[in-house]
């Protein structure tokens, strides 16, 4: 964990401390990313906007000792299926996440101090911009990636998606479906089921889906056989 500054003073830290609330407040109303469309859910420090099927999030956490604060951004998809609920689920939620930092760090966090806003938007406005246009980009961003890539990488693919290879391949398959590659979809989740291990309940989703394939599969030829 460090603390990013473009050269703050000292004495800042003896300034009146800002709530979550009122980091993100400020935030929204001085960034030109997140003034477009970002809502706030209820009074709290979340934010989220929906162009179907893409849910954007991005919230303000502040230290459990109350010394600074963070921000979390978040990506989401209505395609996945999964209960995620807007109003509820928020950042944390969210299928991709990240935390707001410089290039080449993950943890990153700022005194609660008015000061420490401009650097904040100075991140929010270039490498939070590409976070979110980069996950909206969904039908080009995992076009080239196959159950094989998965299989014999999966430290590469989690080092830039952070995400396991088991959960990776349950997404991959509702991208698929949703894209209507069926196809591609059933390679992926074989894999997945493969590579859930103890996690039953993330293996027992994959094979229902699978299930709803097969099932649909079949309907499918059913129909085409019994057509006069």
């Amino acid at each position: 964990m460090r603390f990013f500054s473009f050269g703050r003073k000292r004495a800042d830290t003896n300034r009146p401390k800002l709530s979550a609330g009122q980091v993100a407040v400020a935030l929204q109303r001085e960034s030109e990313l997140l003034k477009d469309g970002f809502r706030r859910i209820r009074k709290t420090s979340e934010f989220i906007k929906h162009d179907s099927p893409v849910f954007e999030a991005w919230s303000v956490q502040t230290k459990r000792d109350g010394s600074s604060f963070c921000v979390n951004l978040g990506v989401h998809y209505d395609f996945l299926q999964d209960g995620f609920e807007p109003g509820v689920s928020g950042q944390a939620g969210c299928f991709f996440k990240r935390r707001l930092a410089p290039t080449g760090e993950v943890d990153w966090w700022w005194p609660r101090v008015e000061s420490s806003i401009p650097d904040v938007l100075h991140l929010l406005d270039s490498s939070g911009k590409e976070f979110f246009d980069r996950y909206k980009d969904y039908r080009n961003i995992f076009a080239g990636v196959t159950p094989a890539i998965i299989e014999s990488s999966p430290e590469a693919f989690y080092n830039k998606y952070r995400v396991d290879q088991a959960p990776a391949c349950l997404f991959l398959a509702r991208l698929n479906i949703y894209l209507g590659d069926i196809d591609a979809a059933r390679k992926f989740l074989k894999l997945g089921i493969r590579q859930a291990g103890r996690a039953r309940s993330l293996a027992g989703t994959m094979e229902r889906v699978l299930d709803e394939i097969i099932s649909a599969d079949t309907k499918q030829h059913t129909s085409t056989n019994t057509e006069p």
